[in-house]
């Protein structure tokens, strides 16, 4: 027997006995036995793959977020889901609502500064500290918005959120513009497609890069690889791209897996649904219109006449040539011998058409997480309750987006904004504190009332009850309370004015509150800020 020969067969009985010491029983533990603690294996209908469901789920892979969203598959998502909102005024409508809701005129900024703060000087050992003016606030918020008229913030927001639901991503770079005023920052704010972000030469197994993104090792981005002309363009430049640092660049879309890198069109679930209700609504309107230019059918039980030329076939029937005949009206109808008439029966469009395609509408928005009536545009069938029900999630996800446009963009375009404009001379106030104690927020659109009895009333019992307060209640309506509180402090204070000088009643130019009429009735005597004021100057 040869050397090799004995290797293989020692190899052989080895493995045949590690195989033979698994399968029998352990003489140290008793072997498992039905109803004596036998693991339980415990089964999915949804896991079972049959006659029946095998075509279901004959799509469905296991591929990783990035893998699953190729450059290829986004590609034609985006492409099918602009083809949708350009042709479907139903998708336009949905998209159209959805960003209107979120940005609607654009956000507006408060500033909230310290009154004083402290600065100090360690090379030095220099302490000094400096008081805020009380109108540094407003100057700030005025210049900011300001800037944002200039380069049409409000515009590109809505751009920005209505791109990301169509493409699934958009992206925006902040760049110097030197067209804007040289006395005011020249910050401006350029949105690009998806399509034009992208990687040409990327390599295929990069563990750190996404086709158009770089990462670190802990999985930031680092960098964005832009291509200089659009792949739709008529004229471009090629595969040629511009890395772009990733400080610079605010990357809009919704991450719906772990690790996601690329955005897609949240339509995608609704693009099918879409084209189904398309090919029904045109194939209905064919049908109608066929039917409508057929005003009715003749028919006859006669034998056919076979008496054509010998170069046709034997079934070819000869017609009888009818006569052009105008209608004039009360006129009676004659046909030939052996011929009836009757009225063609259209029968479209069916019954169920205006259901059905409620209910294609209804799912197709349930993909956007808009209510049915937003989906539809038609609230026939709602009553009040129903229609603020149904618009709680869709108010929700409005809620959530601002967030995520204020964590995302608006925030990092205020800091970039604020070091270039604290920089200028003279073009914000002076002795404002390190932008490191500045708070600030973004007061939004307010929702429009459907009942606004309803709603003040709602607002009233919550004010005085204490569950609610005047910031809560104003900034539903896109108000800033401490605006409102000085705009509302001018009106009456000019109305007092104004009614002393004419001679008119208090309260006939502003209305006097509950708490006013009170202080009102009150007389000189009994007014207690006098009361209080006696004793401190008599001392």
């Amino acid at each position: 027997m040869s050397r090799l020969t004995r290797f293989l067969s020692a190899v052989r009985d080895r493995v045949t006995g590690r195989v033979a010491a698994r399968t029998e029983p352990s003489k140290s533990k008793p072997a498992y036995e039905p109803g004596c603690g036998a693991p339980v294996r415990g089964r999915y209908d949804a896991a079972q793959t049959t006659d029946e469901n095998r075509n279901h789920w004959a799509a469905a892979d296991g591929m990783s977020a990035n893998a699953a969203h190729s450059p290829t598959v986004r590609q034609i998502l985006r492409n099918r889901s602009r083809y949708e909102a350009q042709n479907n005024g139903y998708c336009r409508g949905l998209l159209r609502t959805k960003r209107n809701d979120v940005v609607g005129t654009g956000p507006r900024l408060q500033v909230t500064l310290p009154a004083r703060f402290t600065v100090i000087d360690p090379d030095f050992d220099v302490v000094q500290t400096f008081d805020v003016p009380e109108a540094a606030a407003s100057a700030v918020e005025a210049k900011w918005n300001e800037w944002c008229d200039l380069v049409g913030l409000s515009d590109d927001l809505r751009v920005l959120v209505e791109t990301g639901e169509r493409d699934g991503e958009c992206f925006a770079v902040m760049v110097n513009n030197p067209a804007l005023p040289a006395n005011g920052p020249q910050l401006d704010l350029r949105l690009y497609e998806g399509d034009q972000v992208a990687t040409p030469d990327l390599w295929w197994h990069d563990p750190h890069a996404v086709d158009g993104i770089r990462f670190d090792p802990h999985g930031n981005p680092i960098e964005y690889h832009f291509l200089r002309s659009h792949p739709g363009d008529l004229i471009g430049t090629g595969p040629a791209y511009d890395p772009v640092p990733a400080r610079a660049v605010m990357h809009w879309y919704d991450p719906e897996r772990p690790n996601q890198a690329r955005g897609v069109p949240a339509l995608t679930a609704a693009l099918p649904l879409y084209a189904q209700l398309r090919r029904y609504t045109l194939a209905t309107l064919s049908a109608a219109e066929i039917a409508a230019m057929i005003t009715g059918v003749m028919k006859t039980k006669l034998a056919p006449e076979y008496n054509g030329p010998p170069t046709q076939s034997a079934a070819a029937t000869q017609r009888p040539q009818f006569d052009r005949v105008e209608f004039e009206r009360g006129a009676l109808l004659s046909l030939p011998e052996g011929w009836d008439a009757s009225g063609f029966d259209a029968k479209q469009p069916v019954t169920g058409y205006g259901e059905f395609k409620k209910e294609v509408l209804t799912e197709a928005g349930a993909a956007g997480n808009v209510a049915r009536n937003t989906a539809t545009k038609s609230s026939a069938e709602y009553n009040y309750s129903s229609a603020r029900l149904d618009h709680l999630p869709g108010r929700a996800d409005a809620t959530i987006t601002r967030d995520r446009l204020r964590r995302w963009v608006l925030d990092k375009l205020f800091r970039a904004w604020l070091r270039e404009a604290l920089l200028l001379p003279n073009y914000l106030p002076a002795n404002l504190p390190p932008a490191a104690q500045w708070r600030w927020a973004w007061q939004w659109d307010g929702v429009p009332s459907i009942d606004p009895v309803k709603d003040a009333t709602a607002d009233d019992i919550g004010l005085k009850n204490g569950t609610r307060t005047l910031s809560d209640v104003l900034s539903e309506r896109g108000k800033s309370w401490e605006e409102h509180l000085r705009q509302k402090a001018r009106e009456m204070a000019l109305a007092r004015k104004l009614e002393d000088e004419n001679g008119l009643p208090r309260g006939s130019l502003y209305p006097i509150t509950a708490a006013g009429q009170q202080a009102a009735a009150l007389p000189p005597e009994e007014d207690p800020t006098d009361a209080e004021a006696e004793p401190a100057a008599a001392a």
